[in-house]
């Protein structure tokens, strides 16, 4: 679950796949668009991994983390997928968090989730937002975990780090 890293830009493939268009792209602004539990930037929480690599292509690097997920890296989203192929979490680069008719840029982040979420908390210097279902780092800035909403617990769970 605490696969986290600084990932190199990388435009993302336009693909003509039901459901999982690529998140649009400007030069200046990284936007997630997140439905809580249900999807990032257009990708469903229920896409697998064969879903992912038809709507974005071939990942920049496949690898197994240390927690046994699979992370398909394409450098501005990695997908980490259990071995029975669930997606558990979608780190992407979000300079601007959409949740619905609300848009936060990262640099407020930390303040909005604490304001709005009074379940927030604090695991291995992530912020954990069970109500909007992210995590966050909010000292690195710019990237944003969103998660399947049994991944809660296992943040929550986390002892002594």
């Amino acid at each position: 679950m605490l696969a986290f890293g600084v990932f190199q830009n990388k435009a993302l493939h336009a693909v003509d796949f039901a459901g999982l268009a690529p998140p649009h792209r400007l030069a200046t602004e990284w936007p997630m668009h997140l439905q809580p539990y249900e999807s990032v930037n257009g990708v469903p929480f229920t896409a697998t991994r064969a879903d992912v690599i038809r709507a974005h292509g071939q990942p920049r690097s496949e690898l197994r983390n240390t927690v046994g997920l699979t992370a398909l890296d394409y450098g501005d989203v990695v997908y980490r997928f259990q071995d029975s192929g669930r997606l558990e979490e979608v780190t992407a680069r979000a300079e601007l968090l959409h949740l619905g008719t609300v848009a936060v840029p990262f640099r407020d982040l930390a303040a909005f989730v604490q304001s709005a979420d009074s379940k927030v908390f604090a695991r291995a210097g992530f912020l954990v937002s069970p109500l909007y279902g992210i995590a966050f780092v909010p000292a690195e800035p710019g990237w944003v975990t969103a998660l399947a909403r049994h991944c809660v617990g296992e943040w929550r769970a986390l002892q002594g780090v």
